[in-house]
């Protein structure tokens, strides 16, 4: 090729690559990475220029995974303070730093929208739940077609489920709004299925079992397994409580002989519902030790993750604890009995050191054997 020619080529791509000012990264379900500057960001999908062209490459939000990396140099002290912050678990100095890139003039516009994201997040981490509820909202005023829409929606559910003192209506407001449109923002379907659990675990905090149940019922045949097997935990507890206890065995079973390993919050539900459903028949050596192994499998195996609630772990280590106190009642060896006793007063002070603040009423309760 002559060399006026390479020189015109090598002048064009230059040309074209002034479209795209940065380097952005996205990674698509395939595992490819998709270089170029991202210019817009919603829920339902991104605007990427990629290098040396002058057009958007439009792509599915559903064909993205994890975080858009962004480039470096677009991103402002400010913002890069928050992350660190963030990172280190230092919530409430990371609020201040994202809305400080919020506010500035100089911060992209798809920056912000991740500003205002990270800024409600922190103050949710923080257990503000009142100031990350006000920052989830401004969000969602500002950016109506939010990328972060799908978290910023559960997140605000949460925030209204877990505040001091919790507020059911407004959560279930947001529950409402979403899922009327959910639809038409691309919002995939088992996100409505999860919220719609949400509302079910919000009617049994509020002792309200009929109509959980109702909710449970509506999704037992869910496409999706996770929020199907949660539905079918969630049952079970309904069922539990109005004493039906061998339709309750059935619904924890399916649960326990169903959902994967992944599956934490279900399973914890479901391994504990079977051993109250075992202590139903007596408070034998024999049921209480099998039920004692259902609620250590909880304890030690299911934990709540940040997003979970904790009331089926904390249950577990309680009802664990009040059976090694009945198994040592029931022993008849001192040395057995000193072993047992042990371990209750181990699993009791661990539920004090890690729920005690957060129920009370169970505190006293984990200090008496089964039947009091």
């Amino acid at each position: 090729m002559p060399l006026r020619i390479c020189f015109c080529a090598a002048f064009l791509a230059a040309s074209s690559l002034a479209h795209a000012q940065y380097l952005d990264s996205v990674t698509l379900t395939s595992g490819r990475a998709m270089e170029g500057e991202v210019q817009k960001v919603t829920s339902k999908e991104i605007s990427l220029v990629p290098p040396g062209a002058g057009s958007p490459i439009i792509l599915q939000r559903e064909s993205v995974v994890g975080e858009i990396a962004w480039d470096e140099s677009s991103i402002p002290p400010a913002m890069n303070n928050g992350i660190s912050q963030f990172g280190s678990g230092k919530y409430p100095e990371a609020a201040a730093n994202f809305l400080k890139a919020y506010n500035s003039a100089a911060t992209r516009l798809v920056l912000k929208q991740v500003c205002a994201y990270k800024m409600a997040e922190s103050f949710r981490l923080a257990m503000n739940f009142a100031e990350a509820a006000v920052s989830y909202q401004k969000l969602l005023k500002d950016f109506p077609e939010s990328f972060y829409t799908r978290d910023a929606y559960s997140a605000i559910v949460d925030c209204f489920m877990y505040g001091n003192p919790p507020n059911y209506a407004e959560a279930r407001k947001y529950i409402t709004e979403i899922s009327a449109k959910a639809k038409d923002l691309g919002l995939p379907e088992d996100f409505v299925g999860e919220l719609k659990l949400k509302d079910a675990r919000m009617y049994e905090r509020q002792g309200q079992s009929g109509p959980a149940l109702g909710v449970y019922n509506g999704l037992l045949n869910h496409k999706t397994p996770r929020i199907q097997w949660s539905a079918y935990a969630g049952l079970g507890t309904c069922q539990l409580i109005a004493k039906e206890y061998d339709k309750a065995k059935s619904s924890f079973q399916k649960v326990i002989d169903n959902a994967d390993r992944s599956q934490s919050s279900s399973l914890g539900r479901a391994y504990n519902g079977m051993g109250e459903c075992l202590l139903t028949g007596g408070l034998t050596a024999e049921n209480v030790k099998e039920a004692l192994l259902c609620f250590l499998r909880t304890v030690t195996l299911y934990m709540p993750s940040g997003t979970d609630l904790i009331d089926d772990h904390a249950k577990a280590m309680m009802m664990g604890a009040r059976c090694f106190h009945t198994l040592a009642d029931l022993e008849t060896v001192q040395e057995a009995k000193d072993k047992l006793t042990g371990e209750w007063q181990k699993l009791a002070g661990r539920f004090n050191d890690t729920y005690g603040g957060d129920f009370p009423n169970w505190l006293k309760a984990v200090k008496e054997p089964l039947g009091k």
